[in-house]
């Protein structure tokens, strides 16, 4: 199927929200490429030699930049239903900042899906967890240390910006 290079402002994304063991629908742009961008840059910060993974909140922030709505009935504040649609009883201008500040975990598989794409499994395959603890892992495969044998050290200092 070949891919739509439409970018829509009502796209609607369904998750399962494990807290409540429901659905929730949020409405969202198309992620255009600076959004994709943004998101790639923010996933790193450095500080000193140092870089610290910033994955899942890039995730999102990522996602909330491109949310445009909720389901009305989904949330709720104290015993108010939120809506994020201006004519509807309990819209609230700052629904997305509550979505965002007390529902991270859902903006974070929305922007898993959106921004790094679904994981699946081939038919017939199943998906082995083992901990990262597990004694027949590798130990080099589990830390940043270096194998026997390889060099090792500082992270190399990044190149700096052009200025942009």
């Amino acid at each position: 199927m070949p891919r739509d290079l439409q970018i829509t402002d009502n796209n609607t994304i369904t998750l399962f929200d494990p807290i409540e063991k429901t659905e929730v629908v949020f409405t969202h742009r198309t992620p255009g490429t600076d959004e994709r961008v943004r998101y790639m840059v923010g996933r790193y910060k450095r500080n000193g030699n140092k870089l610290i993974d910033r994955t899942r909140s890039a995730l999102i922030d990522a996602a909330a930049e491109v949310l445009t709505g909720i389901r009305t009935g989904d949330f709720k504040v104290g015993r108010v239903i939120l809506s994020s649609n201006p004519e509807e009883e309990g819209y609230r201008e700052d629904w997305k900042e509550l979505v965002k500040a007390a529902a991270g975990d859902l903006l974070f598989l929305m922007g898993h899906e959106l921004f790094e794409g679904r994981v699946s499994i081939p038919d017939g395959q199943q998906l082995e967890i083992v901990s990262e603890f597990d004694a027949s892992l590798q130990p080099s495969a589990l830390s940043l240390q270096p194998a026997e044998g390889e060099a090792g050290g500082d992270i190399p200092p990044l190149p700096n910006s052009s200025g942009d």
